[in-house]
């Protein structure tokens, strides 16, 4: 098994999150008390995202771009439905 030093860590976190994987961890440790506040603010990022990306439904949107509406769409069902519904109901 390869062992990453922390520079090369940090640099697949920058590339891949666009800032180290702590600031992630900090930003959902400041807004999340409990498991539904992080699926709170895992929803938030889904739809900046889809904001950002694909919202605009109109005749100039790509079929690819619907698709990818429509997949952030059930990542926010799944996400609500099967996660956050269950977490609200054990009062976690």
């Amino acid at each position: 098994m390869e062992t990453r030093t922390e520079e090369e860590i940090l640099a697949w976190e920058k590339q891949c999150y666009g800032m180290p994987s702590r600031l992630i961890d900090d930003l959902v440790s400041e807004d999340a008390g409990s498991i539904y506040d992080a699926c709170m603010t895992l929803a938030g990022h889904l739809s900046n995202l889809q904001e950002r990306f694909c919202y605009q439904e109109s005749e100039d949107q790509t079929a690819e771009e619907n698709h990818l509406r429509q997949e952030l769409n059930v990542a926010k069902y799944i996400l609500f439905k099967y996660i956050m519904d269950r977490v609200r109901g054990a009062d976690l």
